[in-house]
């Protein structure tokens, strides 16, 4: 592992680095079916540059984080996860997670990932609410917010534009306790020897 931050069973985080925007990441910033239902990212080409700079302005901010997430048995470069902002005031965050590395799609990596993200937030950041966002189409990322007990809590209609249409958003949020009273609040569930 490499400079590890959160270590999980299959996945581990660390923070994201320059020169990152080098490797796999840029080419995921640019193809269309990794970035499909992302908002910010994939409707206009990203340079390595920009990736730079993208990475440099949150690795300064107060009220970000950008992770790395790497496969923990290969530590292979596998995705990314952006938390932010944060309202330290009000105690709430919100996040994102892309998992770029194609292999890694429909394998249970998400639901680990969103785990990780979500105990981080409420145990160490000291959060009251995490609130993650989701295209209607994303069918197996809503499931697994929803086991890990995300509340939907509004629907935005028509609000994303994605393959010659408009299709809803929904925004899901989940409480500290909430999150402790569930299933996943004692942890991740430990692998079988």
């Amino acid at each position: 592992m490499h400079q590890p931050f959160i270590v999980g069973q299959r996945v581990y985080f660390r923070c994201m680095v320059e020169s990152d925007a080098e490797g796999p990441y840029i080419d995921w910033l640019n193809d269309e079916e990794v970035t499909r239902f992302l908002s910010t990212i994939g409707h206009f080409p990203t340079t390595a540059e920009t990736a730079r700079q993208y990475i440099h302005r949150i690795s300064h901010s107060d009220r970000d984080m950008f992770l790395a997430i790497h496969d923990a048995a290969s530590n292979e470069f596998i995705g990314t996860s952006h938390f932010g902002p944060i309202d330290w005031l009000h105690r709430t965050g919100t996040f994102g997670i892309m998992i770029g590395d194609k292999r890694y799609w429909g394998k249970g990596y998400g639901t680990e990932i969103l785990f990780h993200m979500t105990d981080y937030g409420f145990r160490r950041l000291n959060l009251h609410k995490i609130t993650i966002g989701a295209v209607s189409e994303q069918i197996a990322a809503i499931r697994y917010m929803k086991k890990l007990g995300y509340a939907q809590e509004a629907t935005h209609q028509e609000e994303f534009f994605y393959n010659g249409r408009y299709i809803d958003t929904f925004k899901f949020g989940l409480i500290e306790r909430d999150f402790f009273a569930g299933p996943y609040g004692n942890g991740w569930p430990k692998k079988e020897e």
